[in-house]
C-alpha cells in the first residue's frame, strides 16, 4: 500500500472524509474533460445526482510512477476542498470512491452547468440585479479562499458552476496555498490564456499571488456583463497571438455599453497590467455590494445587442494555453519577445493581425519579422 493510500484509509477511518462504494453509483455519463481529468455525472443510491471527478482514465494503461503522481494531486485537491468547501459559493465535496486503482472525488452536482453555458442559454432573460448577484457569488467565494491564504490560479467561466441559480467556484487542480506558490513559468501558463494575467505570458519567472486571481475575476466580471466568452470573435490564427498582445500591447476586451459605470471601472481596474494597481478582493466585494443598479445615471448607453450574443458561436477552442502552441509558434514568440522594446515599438492588433497573412501555424509574417 502506498503512502497516499495509507493516508486516505486513515482519513476515512477518522471520518475526515466519507467513502462511497463504487457500485452505489449508476447511470454514469461523462460531462466534461480537461487538463486535470474528467468529470461525470452519476446517480448515487439514496442521494441523487452527484459529480465524479477522476484524475486518470480508469481504463488506461498508466505507469506506476504517473499513477502515484496523480494520487498526490488527488490528495492535494481533496485537502484544499475539505478546508473551504463549506462556503456556499464553493463546490462541495461529498466524499470519495475508487475504481480499479483510481481514486475519484464525489462532488456536489451543479444542475445548471457551468457559467459559460449558463450565460449562453440565459443571458437575454437576466436582469442587472441577477448579474450583480452572480458577480457577488464569485467574489464571495474568492474572498473566502483569499481569507484562507489560498489562490485558485485557474478562474474562468468553465470553472464556475451554477446550481439552482447560485454560482460555485470549482476545480482546484491548480490551486495552492500562498506559501506553496512557486516561480514556475510553465505552470503559470496552464489554463485559458484569456483569463491569465500578463506577467505569466511573458515567459519570465513570476510568482502568482492573490492579484493573479483578481485579474481573472475582472475578465469574469466582463463576461457576465457581455454574456459571451472573451475574444469570441477572434479567429484561431488571431487567438494564437492573444498572449503576446495581452502581455505587451495591453489588449483587453472592449467595455460593454448599458452597464453601471462603477461596474465597468471595477473590472477594468481588476485587469490592470500591474498587479499592485489591481484592487484587492475586499474592495471588489465592497464595490459590488454598494452598487446602486436603480440609479439610471450610472448606466452607459446603449445596452448590448442581445440578439448577437444569443446567436454567437462559442464552440471554439477555448482551452488554448501556451503549452498547446505548436513549437514553431512558441519559438517565434520567444524571438519576438527577445527583440521587442516595449518603450519603442507598440504592435497593434489592427496593424499586424487584421489584414495579415499567416504561415501554416498561424504566425503573422509581419510580427515574425519585427526587429
Amino acid at each position: 500500500m502506498t503512502l497516499v493510500a495509507k493516508w486516505i484509509d486513515k482519513k476515512i477511518k477518522d471520518k475526515y472524509i466519507h467513502y462511497f462504494e463504487y457500485d452505489k453509483f449508476s447511470q454514469i455519463a461523462e460531462i466534461g474533460k480537461g487538463g486535470f481529468g474528467k468529470v461525470s455525472k452519476a446517480n448515487l443510491t439514496n442521494t441523487g445526482l452527484v459529480a465524479l471527478k477522476s484524475f486518470v482514465d480508469e481504463n488506461s494503461n498508466i505507469e506506476e510512477d504517473e499513477l502515484n503522481r496523480l494520487d498526490d494531486e488527488f490528495v492535494k485537491e481533496l485537502e484544499l476542498l475539505r478546508e473551504v468547501d463549506y462556503h456556499q459559493n464553493i463546490n462541495r465535496v461529498l466524499g470519495i470512491t475508487k475504481v480499479s486503482r483510481c481514486y475519484i472525488l464525489v462532488l456536489e452536482y451543479a444542475n445548471e452547468g457551468n457559467l459559460r453555458d449558463y450565460l449562453k442559454e440565459n443571458f437575454t432573460s437576466l436582469k442587472w440585479e441577477n448579474k450583480i448577484q452572480m458577480a457577488l457569488d464569485i467574489t464571495c467565494g474568492l474572498r473566502f479562499l483569499h481569507s484562507k491564504e489560498i489562490i485558485h490560479r485557474d478562474l474562468h467561466s468553465k470553472n464556475i458552476l451554477v446550481n439552482n441559480g447560485k454560482l460555485l467556484i470549482a476545480d482546484f487542480g491548480l490551486s495552492k496555498r500562498l506559501t506553496e506558490a512557486t516561480t514556475n513559468s510553465l505552470a503559470n501558463t496552464k489554463g485559458m490564456i484569456e483569463y491569465i494575467e500578463p506577467q505569466c505570458l511573458k515567459g519570465i519567472k513570476y510568482k502568482k499571488t492573490k492579484k493573479s486571481d483578481i485579474y481573472s475575476l475582472g475578465v469574469l466580471l466582463w463576461e457576465i456583463s457581455s454574456g459571451r466568452p472573451p475574444f469570441l470573435d477572434y479567429s484561431q490564427e488571431e487567438r494564437y497571438l492573444l498572449g503576446f498582445h495581452i502581455s505587451y500591447n495591453n489588449l483587453r476586451e472592449k467595455p460593454i455599453d448599458g452597464i453601471p459605470k462603477e461596474y465597468q471601472q471595477l473590472y477594468q481596474e481588476c485587469w490592470n497590467d500591474g498587479p499592485s494597481s489591481r484592487p484587492n478582493i475586499e474592495k471588489i466585494y465592497e464595490t459590488l455590494s454598494q452598487l446602486n443598479i436603480e440609479d439610471s445615471s450610472h448606466l452607459l448607453s446603449p445596452p448590448p445587442n442581445i440578439n448577437k450574443i444569443k446567436n454567437s458561436n462559442s464552440d471554439y477552442n477555448d482551452d488554448l494555453n501556451l503549452s498547446d502552441y505548436p513549437s514553431s509558434i512558441k519559438e517565434s514568440l520567444k524571438e519576438i519577445i527577445k527583440n521587442f522594446d516595449v518603450n519603442i515599438k507598440k504592435l497593434s492588433l489592427e496593424n499586424y493581425v487584421g489584414n495579415a497573412t499567416y504561415d501554416n501555424f498561424g504566425v503573422n509574417d509581419n510580427i515574425k519579422n519585427c526587429k
